[in-house]
């Protein structure tokens, strides 16, 4: 007979460790899935500066402790590729591609992952020059000539960011321009000194050295240009990790959630990365998954 878990949580990235260790010291009978290592994201990142109570981490380091936490809390771990999560009557029901489990509530908070590019290079040169993460890595490259790779203002956004950290930027855009939510944004570039945007581009290759990255090569309007950079931000779109069958109310695949980490279906919560929201850091995370966690114990008190 399968086992009834008071709750289950998809993802083991920080916030879902998160709310598991605040669940399973409330008593509750806990389950955590994962499809692959826990920490997520996080576990790309070289370094972390950003994280209250360490001046610098690595960010797999960090992912180990919270999950060795979540360990000698003696919270069930296991692995699995979730398929389905639905809801009949009272009761959850998961399915992964090895086995079927049942709960009384489930938080999601399976994270999403940056689009990458596809080039030769990209995954040994991540930590080494490339990020897809701006506020987590620019001061890396304080000084440093760096390039941003995306097409919205968002990409704007960080470009003026850097460009306050970093000798000089170079925007990327594959677009003959940025949308009118730009426009703003696109009079401030022009009063940087040290932006240079590029219309209509695309990277085609990565020269490194030492195992660094030292230039990208680009397709500019169908010219090849070598460009020297010691950092590329890849601003890209993210994906939400949200592949599986649901009837969660979510906004092209981000899941919507109330003040309480609540979505359109009663017991079931998100937090972290997976859910649509404005900032997306480790810090919000962590304190959505408290909140997530939280609202599980108030809604298991009810029933």
């Amino acid at each position: 007979m399968t086992s009834l878990f008071d709750c289950i949580i998809v993802g083991s990235g920080v916030a879902g460790m998160t709310s598991s260790i605040y669940l399973k010291r409330a008593g509750l009978k806990i389950l955590l899935l994962e499809k692959s290592a826990p920490g997520g994201q996080i576990n790309m990142s070289p370094k972390v500066e950003n994280y209250p109570g360490f001046i610098d981490i690595e960010g797999a380091m960090l992912a180990s402790n919270i999950f060795e936490q979540t360990q000698n809390l003696q919270v069930e771990y296991k692995y699995g590729n979730v398929l389905s999560v639905k809801k009949e009557n009272a009761t959850f029901h998961i399915t992964t591609d090895l086995e079927e489990f049942k709960s009384k509530s489930v938080i999601i908070a399976t994270g999403r992952r940056v689009a990458k590019l596809n080039l030769e290079d990209e995954e040994t040169l991540i930590g080494k020059g490339i990020s897809y993460c701006v506020l987590c890595d620019a001061n890396f490259f304080k000084d440093e000539v760096v390039s941003i790779f995306g097409n919205d203002y968002r990409t704007l956004e960080e470009a003026i960011y850097l460009s306050n950290i970093c000798k000089k930027v170079n925007v990327i855009c594959e677009n003959k321009y940025f949308d009118d939510n730009s426009v703003l944004l696109l009079e401030k570039i022009n009063n940087c000194n040290n932006i240079k945007i590029y219309y209509n581009s695309s990277i085609v290759k990565l020269n490194s050295i030492d195992q660094k990255l030292k230039s990208i090569k680009i397709n500019n309007n169908g010219n090849q240009e070598e460009i020297e950079c010691k950092g590329l931000f890849i601003s890209n779109h993210n994906i939400p990790e949200l592949d599986y069958e649901n009837d969660i109310e979510c906004d092209k695949n981000y899941i919507i959630v109330n003040t309480e980490m609540g979505t359109n279906i009663e017991g079931l919560y998100a937090c972290g990365d997976i859910v649509k929201k404005n900032i997306y850091q480790l810090t919000t995370a962590v304190g959505e998954a408290a909140i997530a966690a939280n609202s599980v114990l108030k809604y298991l008190g009810g029933n």
